[in-house]
């Protein structure tokens, strides 16, 4: 079995059910526009709105695709057609306003 990752350029949602169907797995970044407007994740302008380290998934039935949206110093967006979410961590992020190391999901 192997694994890819790749960035925005390669990634797309009708790229990760072929490459689930003959056993690779697969995670990579993805443009918002490359998104289905039918996926119920928050748009970009109120993910902005939110505080840093909120974080949305959704994931198709079907196909088992899922993309996780998240807000860290901007907003990251991942297809995978095998990485889940959860359990999520803490993590420690520099933060400008603070001027300082603090922990975020």
């Amino acid at each position: 079995m192997f694994r890819l990752f790749f960035d925005n350029i390669f990634t797309g949602i009708d790229l990760l059910p072929d490459l689930k169907n003959i056993n690779i797995e697969a995670s990579g970044t993805i443009r918002d526009n490359c998104v289905d407007k039918s996926c119920t994740l928050i748009d970009l302008k109120q993910m902005k709105k939110t505080v840093r380290g909120t974080w949305e998934c959704a994931t198709d039935d079907n196909t088992e695709i899922s993309i996780i949206k998240w807000d860290d110093n901007n907003i990251v967006s991942i297809a995978t057609n095998f990485d889940q979410v959860q359990p999520v961590k803490d993590v420690a992020r520099f933060s400008r306003e603070a001027r300082k190391k603090i922990t975020i999901q």
